[in-house]
């Protein structure tokens, strides 16, 4: 097991930290070190049974005391009165230990720091790096954002090597068709519908890709509501229409830019809602007669 191997390996550098007297201080990775005296396989095993983590949506333009009362108001913990950053952050640390939370996920990070400027992201990442590091619980941190967050991350060349980044690509049709048909292919079938061989066909799911605007969670929740239409109308089999209807569910926009009805669908920015052809656009409003 990776996570007992790095244990182990570190029972080897143990000496340092009992020598270290900077604020450097060595330490092993992660929170289980604590519950791991022994270095058992076992031991560890036990410990990460009763190991949790919370996830939190960073407030738009969050200052870090806004942050905190984010983590603290989910730990059934909050504060109250205009209680200082100093305050709030040993508070929260005090909570992650006591309530044994060994990940901290913040969602939508590229809000951090209250109107986005170098200072501002500067502390705020300094706060929250220190919850990776110091004693004595230091939990795993694990950030999500928007493109616009490399920026966030990027910015500090200290946090920058203490995460393992992953970004998550638009769809292709040749490598995420197979998965996406899959589970398309398994929604369908949980829901007792048939899709009629719809899936199957190759201009299908490049339609279906694009509908999505290549975003693989879209396209999930795409299908979900296409069955929801089925359901709706009696229906055993899933077809376009309902495909068509749900995007105009979402989009709201003409029928000649609903990809699954125009057969210009590839000239179709599927990312925008409520649109109408430039000739629509241009139409004046007629006045309304009074009676």
């Amino acid at each position: 097991m990776d996570l007992v191997e790095d244990q182990k390996s570190w029972k080897s550098r143990r000496g340092c930290a009992q020598q270290a007297t900077s604020r450097k201080r060595c330490v092993p990775p992660g929170a289980v070190y604590r519950f791991a005296p022994d270095w058992k396989e076992e031991h560890v095993l036990g410990h990460l049974a009763d190991m949790r983590g919370i996830s939190v949506i960073v407030p738009g333009q969050a200052s870090i005391k806004d942050t905190c009362c984010v983590i603290l108001n989910k730990l059934e913990s909050p504060t109250h009165g205009n209680r200082p950053e100093e305050y709030r952050m040993r508070r929260l640390r005090q909570q992650l230990e006591h309530k044994h939370i060994a990940a901290v996920h913040l969602d939508e990070v590229q809000d951090a720091g209250r109107h986005a400027t170098l200072k501002a992201m500067s502390s705020f990442a300094k706060r929250f790096r220190y919850l990776m590091q110091g004693p004595p619980w230091p939990v795993s941190l694990i950030l999500s954002a928007t493109p616009e967050g490399r920026e966030f991350i990027n910015h500090d060349f200290t946090l920058t090597p203490r995460f393992r980044s992953t970004e998550i690509l638009p769809m292709a049709v040749d490598v995420d068709g197979p998965v996406l048909k899959n589970a398309l292919t398994k929604l369908i079938s949980v829901a007792e519908l048939s899709h009629g061989g719809l899936i199957d066909v190759p201009a299908f799911m490049q339609l279906f890709i694009h509908a999505a605007a290549y975003r693989f969670g879209l396209a999930i929740e795409l299908t979900i509501e296409a069955i929801g239409e089925a359901k709706s109308e009696l229906d055993t089999v899933i077809n376009l229409d309902h495909f068509a209807a749900t995007y105009f569910g979402r989009r709201h926009c003409a029928d000649d830019l609903n990809p699954f009805i125009s057969q210009h669908w590839r000239g179709i920015d599927t990312t925008r809602a409520m649109d109408r052809l430039i000739e629509d656009r241009k139409k004046p409003r007629r006045r309304a007669k009074r009676k």
